[in-house]
């Protein structure tokens, strides 16, 4: 099934609870667990939390639309075409994109992007390995046409949309190579220095961070649309419940991650609005038996429908109202989607 995060915003309203009134008009105060967050750095980031940010830092060649993500939107790419080969994409730049340092976004930008992050091979790396990119290949199949094109070829047997897909992932987010050449330790593409800093061309840069206390975004003005407030703070609030409690102080603008016990607690809470947008989490109850019978998926579906039903933790999640029953492993946006009730497979 697929989850709503539900981010609770404290209203114009909030400014009777007084505390409000220190944080500047163009602050935004954010408060969530930052306990996950092992680096800040594209190539490397596969945590949930630092993911989750990296949107707000750099920019991809092309992003799933916000309204519709079964399309695909132009993010650092103005447009794209498939090559005859079937192997083959040729992406243009929109003119005049900066990073967050002032640098132009080139097409060597994005293909030291790409090469760094599958020579650095982390974690990420095996979904831009559906190439069939390699360390050793991966700078042989991407090439500059001219100052604003390049093209990007694959060994592996996969068509243009999978690989238009693949190229959404934050992986493939395109960093700023002036500015990690300066910050390069051994040959490491700048990443010890990436974990803890930005080098994108997103609506943010990193100001600040001190694991597991606080976060500073602070607004990149070269960015295109450039973003309405000045600076967001994220401050490290493990418990949901201390999380609720800072929003209803007034001591916080938003609160992420609530349990739904206290999304219900607040759903009429006056000063408080709460958005829902789609997330592409899945939460899945697995099973293993030492043979596969007939009566085995029997019991996995009866365990699934007893979920749904009520009784277990998952079905609290849906209860109020923050996440969706599905018949596979895909949520919406993603081919092989089904919006039905429990998938068993055994």
């Amino acid at each position: 099934m697929k989850r709503l995060i539900p981010t609770l915003v404290f209203s114009a309203l909030a400014a009777s609870f007084g505390a409000q009134a220190a944080t500047p008009q163009d602050t935004l105060v954010v408060v969530s667990s930052l306990e996950g967050i092992i680096s800040l750095d594209p190539a490397e980031s596969f945590e949930t939390v630092s993911s989750a940010n990296l949107v707000n830092l750099y920019q991809r060649l092309l992003a799933p639309d916000r309204e519709t993500p079964e399309k695909l939107a132009p993010e650092l790419a103005s447009g794209w075409q498939a090559g005859a080969d079937g192997h083959s994409l040729i992406f243009t730049l929109h003119d005049n994109q900066r990073f967050a340092s002032g640098n132009p976004v080139r097409p060597e930008d994005v293909i030291f992007s790409l090469v760094r992050a599958v020579k650095l091979n982390k974690a990420p790396s095996f979904i831009l390995g559906e190439f069939g990119w390699t360390p050793d290949n991966v700078e042989s199949q991407l090439k500059k046409l001219n100052d604003n094109q390049l093209q990007l070829n694959w060994p592996a047997n996969i068509g243009s949309e999978l690989a238009l897909r693949l190229l959404t992932a934050p992986v493939a987010s395109i960093v700023d190579e002036k500015l990690l050449s300066e910050h390069s330790q051994a040959g490491d593409f700048g990443n010890a220095w990436l974990r803890s800093n930005s080098a994108g061309a997103g609506p943010y840069r990193v100001s600040n961070y001190v694991p597991h206390e606080a976060l500073l975004f602070s607004r990149n003005d070269y960015a295109q649309p450039k973003a309405q407030l000045k600076t967001v703070l994220l401050k490290n609030v493990s418990d949901a419940g201390t999380r609720r409690l800072l929003l209803l102080k007034g001591d916080a603008d938003v609160a992420y991650d609530l349990g739904a016990d206290q999304f219900n607690s607040l759903r009429n809470e006056k000063g408080v609005r709460i958005e829902q947008h789609d997330s592409a989490k899945v939460y899945y109850l697995g099973f293993q038996y030492r043979q596969q019978t007939a009566t085995g998926a029997e019991q996995s579906g009866a365990v699934a429908g007893g979920a749904l039903a009520g009784g277990l933790p998952i079905h609290r999640e849906r209860s109020a109202e923050r996440a969706i029953p599905r018949s596979s492993g895909f949520s919406a946006g993603r081919a092989g989607r089904r919006r039905l009730g429990p998938a068993v497979q055994t």
